[in-house]
């Protein structure tokens, strides 16, 4: 029998309750919670939830209400955690009318917040007293934790987790076999391997990353491993390239651990287009030993939009910004551009640095920095920096600075940020803050003479990249007629 039958008998095993239209049977203690567990040799599922927060919302309205998931939740005992105090409801209790909370219906809010409790250290992020929601976690019989996903799942990824659940519990011994996986994942992960050509790996990769469990961690890591070549591998870690991919982040991260270093360079950059600022630790652990110099300077690119202003971070890109090579000054100015706002010594040091540079391309770079920032405070200082510049670029690109930091965003050529503000180009179209490619609100150009005009000012910062930035192939599709994608 192959691993996927192997997993499929499993998963068709375990035993599935008729669906019911009533409430989900949430638990109203941890410790009863266990015992019924332990007593029906069903693992514990905890549901992790937060006031106010779109993901939660999402999951409870629509995700919990799906007839399969319903039936796969009847597998587990189903344990509430929240902090929130809701104003009751009332809902008909064995033929009687009780109160009720409305986020967990059937349980009381002082029985969900006493869960919170007793689990909190179990829930916070490591380094942290945060606890992350949507949070999931799979639990034996016995409370231990076997399986942990935080944020938020869609249908087919809740799933795809309660499965992995139930086969880590039922079965441990498969779930250990590498390259284990649901059919559904596996003909996903079959798709990226046998795809023909760049555009169909990575259109492939994309429908993997559509939803998010730890099984399709595993099959995402598990493509990268077997596909042979550096141009094979990109196309599937570059796929995950852009903020409506966060989930991803700390699956990508993982590949910073490769022995190849075109996947280490390719992780880099998706995660600087990702713009995670949790990425920011498993990046200067990277710089610490990279030798590549081509990942180093992506290394200090991605600083930025994921340092999520550490200190450590802002003096690393500092002293990178005196550096005696080109390539990382360029990428330690346009970085320092996420550290710039409100703080005097950055916006000296690069001030200093640009009566230094020689090289027009090293200049634009420091302005990018200050349009990044987009701080007003910083107005005066960019026209004193800029009053002896004579490059006709540089001083168009100044215009569009100054006109940015007045307060109208730049008439002409918009802000340059990249997917998610990670300081990639502009691209045309893009709505900032909702998961779109570009990072720019809406109406961000007048007209495309002005998006061709910017793009031609801001394109040497890319033009010798050799891991091409998604927003910069969006960019030459549309300056080509195309539609982008």
């Amino acid at each position: 029998m192959t691993s996927t039958a192997l997993l499929a008998s499993v998963l068709l095993a375990a035993p599935l309750h008729a669906q019911s239209s009533a409430p989900l049977p949430w638990e109203h203690d941890w410790k009863a919670a266990c015992a019924r567990a332990a007593a029906e040799k069903r693992p514990l599922l905890v549901v992790v939830m937060k006031d106010h927060e779109p993901g939660c919302e999402r999951m409870l309205d629509k995700v919990f209400g799906d007839k399969e998931v319903r039936l796969r939740l009847a597998n587990f005992v189903l344990v509430p955690v929240s902090t929130g105090t809701h104003t009751l409801i009332e809902i008909d209790q064995g033929g009687q009318r009780g109160p009720s909370c409305p986020q967990f219906v059937g349980a009381l809010c002082s029985e969900h917040q006493a869960i919170e409790r007793e689990l909190h250290a179990r829930l916070v992020e490591a380094g942290s007293d945060e606890v992350l929601a949507p949070q999931h976690l799979v639990c034996d019989t016995t409370g231990e934790v076997v399986l942990r996903r935080p944020y938020e799942m869609k249908r087919q990824g809740l799933l795809e987790f309660l499965e992995r659940g139930l086969l880590l519990v039922n079965d441990p011994a498969t779930a250990a076999q590498p390259g284990v996986h649901s059919p559904s994942v596996q003909r996903l992960l079959e798709a990226i391997v046998k795809a023909r050509d760049e555009a169909a790996r990575t259109a492939a990769t994309r429908d993997l990353l559509e939803e998010n469990s730890p099984e399709r961690e595993i099959a995402f890591l598990d493509a990268v491993e077997k596909v042979s070549g550096a141009a094979n591998k990109e196309p599937i870690v570059r796929a995950a390239g852009s903020p409506e991919f966060k989930t991803w982040a700390p699956t990508v991260a993982k590949l910073l651990e490769s022995k190849e270093p075109w996947v280490r360079g390719c992780a880099v950059v998706s995660l600087e287009e990702i713009a995670d600022p949790a990425s920011g630790p498993a990046l200067l652990a990277l710089w610490e030993k990279e030798k590549e110099a081509e990942t180093r300077k992506d290394l200090l690119r991605a600083l930025g939009p994921c340092g999520g202003g550490r200190p450590e971070v802002k003096k690393l890109l500092l002293e990178q910004l005196e550096a005696p090579k080109d390539p990382l000054r360029v990428a330690a100015a346009m970085s320092l551009g996420f550290f710039l706002k409100g703080d005097a010594e950055v916006a000296a040091a690069l001030e200093k640095r640009y009566t230094k540079e020689r090289n027009t391309k090293n200049r634009l770079a420091i302005l990018f920095a200050f349009h990044q920032a987009g701080d007003s405070a910083h107005r005066d200082r960019v026209d004193a920096m800029t009053k002896a510049e004579k490059d006709a670029d540089l001083l168009t690109f100044v215009g569009i600075v100054r006109r940015k930091l007045s307060g109208d965003g730049g008439a002409v050529g918009g802000p340059p940020a990249g997917p998610g503000g990670s300081g990639g180009p502009p691209a045309p179209g893009g709505a900032g803050g909702t998961g779109s490619p570009t990072g720019l609100p809406p109406g961000a150009f007048a007209n495309f003479a002005a998006l061709g005009q910017t793009l031609k000012l801001l394109a040497p910062l890319y033009e010798d990249d050799k891991i091409v930035r998604n927003a910069v192939k969006l960019a030459k599709r549309w300056g080509k007629g195309g539609r982008g994608p």
